[in-house]
């Protein structure tokens, strides 16, 4: 199933009560995952190519997938180009 989230209330309105914890748990790594390679990437390009990006634009919407994989994947997409960084969330045991 994929829930498309712009919003806490989508996430409490559309994800079922026994699903969250995972959605939370999922999204946590999609942030931390995409505040880290966000600045990865600006110092990457500009030191290619200086000046050419300043910052970066997170989607207004976000699609979880509650399919039981704990995969969570940014797509970064740096002019024509999109680099997909996939994460293996990690389990409570692995912990």
């Amino acid at each position: 199933m994929e829930y498309k989230l712009r919003t806490i209330k989508d996430i409490v309105d559309k994800v079922p009560p026994d699903r969250i914890s995972d959605c939370m748990a999922e999204l946590t790594v999609l942030l931390i995952q995409a505040s880290n390679m966000s600045s990865l990437i600006i110092e990457s390009v500009n030191t290619l190519t200086p000046g050419s990006i300043s910052g970066w634009t997170f989607p207004e919407e976000i699609t979880w997938q509650d399919d039981n994989a704990g995969i969570v994947q940014n797509n970064f997409h740096i002019g024509d180009e999109t680099l997909i960084v996939k994460t293996q969330r990690s389990t409570k045991s692995e912990n």
